[in-house]
């Protein structure tokens, strides 16, 4: 994809801000590995992380109360933690 002008400049500001996004969500994974169920890969995690900073670069609006990196962070959390949820069956105490 081609970019000219002012789209460049913001799309590299994008892709600087969503690197250390990035970075976030394999640091809060990785705090996550000890506690994963043996059959849950810290690689599923990640990536579920990962599909909810792209999510969230497309539905945050520019203006809104929280920056992006609050929202994109807050969107990643809950993705990782459903994750786990979703493949790890109910504990009964």
């Amino acid at each position: 994809m081609l970019f000219m002008g002012d789209e460049l400049d913001s799309c590299e500001l994008d892709y600087d801000t969503m690197r250390a996004l990035m970075a976030g969500v394999r640091t809060a994974a990785d705090r996550l590995k000890s506690r994963l169920p043996p059959h849950l890969d810290v690689n599923d995690v990640v990536s579920a992380g990962y599909l909810a900073l792209v999510k969230a670069r497309a539905y945050w609006e520019e203006g809104s109360e929280d920056s992006f990196e609050v929202y994109a962070t807050n969107r990643a959390s809950a993705a990782m933690v459903a994750a786990l949820r979703a493949t790890t069956p109910p504990q009964s105490y």
